[in-house]
């Protein structure tokens, strides 16, 4: 469950706060907390109720050790914690990326573990880790048993953050915080969730598209033009500000409405006029983590100009790997670590006065602003291209040195490449000049008051503060029917017929069948091939003696998606059309085998995804005569990688994530060849 999702909108939250406002009611101070830690305990547990054992078990273990740090400050009690949790961590989030490292550089075939990556251990494990600090260097708020399972597992900041300190939230799980305001607080909470559900849902997915295609095309061709590498690049520069702002915007409205205020995370960070600038307004909270319990402990700059560099890209490249467990997030990284080297070390050496005396100022911060951002672009490019030669491919296109091979494929996907180009320059008036949601509702306190004191209001953000208003009811309003038709077209594609209630009739042609005289079996084979020659009588009475069937066992075929909209495909050779193909996932059905069972299965063992959403998209004979078998179809949405493919399959099998148009695109230039492959993706979208 995330918060732009309908089961989210409808149920869980509405139901979580009225809870909450029952036991408020009442002033149960114990009640509410219980009740904030149920529901939080199944907001997580709705991914996969097996990893509430993790988090449940990871919360006692490190309570305890808590009590126990308290009892004695013992430096081995701070590192068991420590060590315990990191190792979790690395087994679930790195195991298999260090065995796959291992084999490549070896030359030797250590089996994958093949684990799911819990939802949200990074952030769970770093505060729990923070905690046992704290602990031990004796600066803690003290608290009991819920109100530290709370700080946990609160699910406004417990999927993606910000990640809390104990000194942010601990102390408001009181009575008096959650009696206070409650007016203000729904107000205040409901307007900054409207406004991170618009931003992630219209502004953010709006271009997924975009990034999409151009990031797949740099995966599966040797060059990418100029206009495309750019427009992908500043696509997902925007993308990933949009979505990880409305997710902040949304924590913060979430939390609010139960009285809580989060510490600030995001603070337009593409205004920033440095690295270092950026990096305190671009996820403030793991920024504030990893100076505070990496970068400090390291020795910071208290040991010279060379070890304080040092110290820097340690940091920044362990943050990169935080992110995720692939080398272009170490290099994403690394570019960060260097350019926080190159701009300490400039500060240090010219700082302010390396401005001329004849160069405005306005003009040298806006220089500096846009060198910082294209410094932050490039590093984008690392953290969502899926490999270095997907990256290298897009950095290529935007130096203007790349050649690429396929022009004529961009060419059909740049249809109306100025309307993209008028929607990337709306998109970054919105980023470079309007205030941003913690500016907007500045005068009642949408953050701690520690974030607060580094938000400044733009010139603009002073006209268009927040207050209770009907015209801002309006706006909100406004706003969330749009998020909400967007997210009904992304996940269900329901048509306005549809929805109104009318449905196609069903036609019966009253035709008779054909009737089968005869039947011999002229070939049978072991993989369940058979070919009779039958003898036909049509319905006016002649007959045909030698009118062919071909049996062949059913078969499965997956459209599968994952969360951000990719289709899973193969890119393997197929001996019926005699040539190298684009595939969709899928396989034989074993006698007596469920197609659906089989079709997970399938799934599985050739691409390693999972998932808990599947529709049936109809059972089909290939052949309108022949029969050649059935085919069944089915499409899988938000399927996620639990495990490495292994087909054990005789052909060689290259899994692809493409976006939805690379796809059409590839369909429309005959790449998928199989018929019931094109169904398949045809049905899927008529029936999104």
């Amino acid at each position: 469950m995330v918060f732009s999702s309908l089961e989210f909108i409808y149920l869980f939250l509405p139901v979580t706060l009225a809870g909450f406002l029952i036991l408020r009611h009442f002033e149960s101070e114990r009640g509410i907390i219980a009740w904030l830690i149920g529901a939080s305990l199944f907001f997580y547990g709705w991914w996969n109720p097996w990893y509430l054992v993790l988090l449940v078990g990871s919360v006692f273990v490190n309570y305890g050790l808590h009590r126990l740090l308290i009892r004695d400050k013992n430096r081995w009690i701070l590192g068991l914690g420590i060590a315990g949790n990191l190792l979790v961590l690395g087994y679930y989030k790195y195991a298999d990326f260090f065995v796959s490292n291992v084999n490549a550089l070896t030359g030797l075939d250590f089996a994958l573990a093949g684990v799911a990556l819990p939802l949200a251990i990074s952030f769970f494990t770093f505060q729990q880790i923070s905690f046992l600090y704290d602990t031990y260097r004796g600066e803690l708020v003290e608290c009991d048993f819920p109100r530290y399972a709370l700080f946990i597992v609160f699910f406004p900041q417990l999927i993606a953050g910000p990640i809390v300190l104990q000194k942010d939230t601990i102390p408001q799980f009181t009575m008096p915080v959650f009696q206070n305001r409650l007016g203000v607080n729904l107000s205040v909470g409901l307007t900054l969730f409207v406004i991170g559900l618009f931003k992630k849902i219209v502004l953010a997915d709006g271009v997924v598209p975009y990034v999409s295609t151009v990031f797949g095309l740099a995966e599966t061709t040797e060059g990418v033009p100029v206009e495309a590498a750019w427009i992908g690049a500043l696509a997902y520069t925007f993308q990933i500000y949009f979505d990880f702002s409305g997710y902040c915007d949304m924590a913060l409205g979430i939390a609010r409405m139960f009285g809580i205020r989060l510490p600030i995370n995001f603070n337009s960070p593409y205004k920033s006029g440095s690295i270092i600038e950026f990096w305190r307004r671009w996820h403030i909270t793991l920024s504030r983590f990893l100076r505070d319990y990496l970068y400090i402990p390291l020795g910071g700059s208290r040991r010279g100009a060379g070890r304080r560099h040092l110290n820097l890209m340690a940091t920044m490249v362990l943050g990169g790997l935080w992110h995720g467990a692939s080398w272009t997030f170490v290099v994403w990284g690394g570019l960060h670590g260097l350019y926080l080297t190159v701009n300490h070390a400039w500060s240090r050496y010219w700082g302010a006065s390396s401005r001329p005396d004849w160069l405005p100022a306005w003009l040298s911060r806006g220089l500096a602003q846009t060198l910082t951002l294209l410094a932050v672009v490039v590093a984008w490019v690392f953290f969502r291209a899926e490999s270095f030669g997907g990256a290298s491919n897009i950095l290529a296109g935007m130096s203007g040195t790349s050649q690429p091979l396929e022009p004529k494929l961009w060419e059909s996907l740049s249809q109306g490449t100025m309307m993209i180009w008028l929607h990337l320059a709306a998109l970054a008036a919105v980023v470079l000049m309007l205030p941003n949601s913690i500016e907007i509702a500045r005068r009642y306190g949408p953050v701690l008051a520690d974030g607060a004191e580094s938000v400044k209001n733009s010139s603009l953000g002073q006209h268009v503060a927040w207050r209770p208003s009907p015209a801002w009811a309006a706006t909100m309003g406004l706003g969330f029917f749009v998020a909400l038709i967007q997210l009904y077209r992304r996940h269900y594609g329901v048509h306005l017929l549809q929805f109104l209630g009318f449905k196609a009739k069903e036609c019966s042609m009253g035709r008779k069948e054909w009737t089968v005289v005869s039947a011999e079996e002229v070939y049978r084979n072991d993989r369940g091939l058979i070919v009779s020659r039958e003898e036909i009588q049509l319905t006016d009475g002649r007959t045909i003696p030698d009118f062919f069937q071909v049996q062949m066992p059913s078969h499965t075929t997956i459209y599968a998606t994952t969360e951000d909209s990719l289709v899973a495909c193969i890119h393997q050779y197929k001996h019926g059309p005699r040539k190298v193909a684009l595939t969709l996932p899928g396989g034989l059905i074993d006698p007596g085998e469920d197609p659906l069972e089989a079709a997970k299965r399938e799934l599985l063992e050739e691409t390693g995804l999972s998932s808990n959403t599947w529709t049936a998209l109809g059972s089909f004979t290939i052949s309108g005569n022949q029969g050649v078998g059935t085919s069944h179809l089915f499409r899988a949405d938000r399927a996620e990688i639990v495990r490495a493919p292994d087909s054990g399959d005789l052909e060689d099998m290259e899994l692809q994530f493409m976006s939805l148009e690379s796809v059409l695109t590839e369909l429309q230039a005959g790449s998928f060849p199989i018929i019931s492959h094109a169904t398949a993706i045809a049905l899927a979208n008529l029936k999104r």
